[in-house]
């Protein structure tokens, strides 16, 4: 479960910078 939420605030923080 640790695992899926820092992937899921990964994909958040890169999509944050990318956009």
């Amino acid at each position: 479960m640790e695992l899926i939420n820092d992937t899921l605030w990964a994909v958040m923080i890169f999509t944050a910078i990318f956009l």
